[in-house]
């Protein structure tokens, strides 16, 4: 089942889409050296990214109602760049 979205309405999802492909898409190159033991520097570099994560979505979320609703898109742009 299609969308039908008004003629007004398609330029701006189009735009957003795009936007978000292109967040998404782009891999960073690695700034990581080699190290003796890559488990355990993988584990660290995750540790850091979780609470790095956990502490922005967190601030993020505490704006109420449709403040709060605009802060989700910033967000998952955010954690997405934090993963990366």
């Amino acid at each position: 089942m299609g969308y039908s979205y008004s003629i007004a309405v398609r330029p701006i999802v189009g735009s957003v889409v795009d936007a978000i492909e292109n967040v998404v898409s782009g891999v960073p190159e690695s700034r990581e050296r080699s190290v003796q033991n890559p488990d355990a520097a993988a584990r660290r570099l995750a540790r850091k990214a979780a609470g790095r994560a956990a502490a922005l979505s967190g601030v993020l979320a505490l704006p109420p109602g449709v403040f709060g609703l605009l802060t989700v898109l910033p967000d998952l742009v955010a954690i997405w760049r934090i993963q990366a």
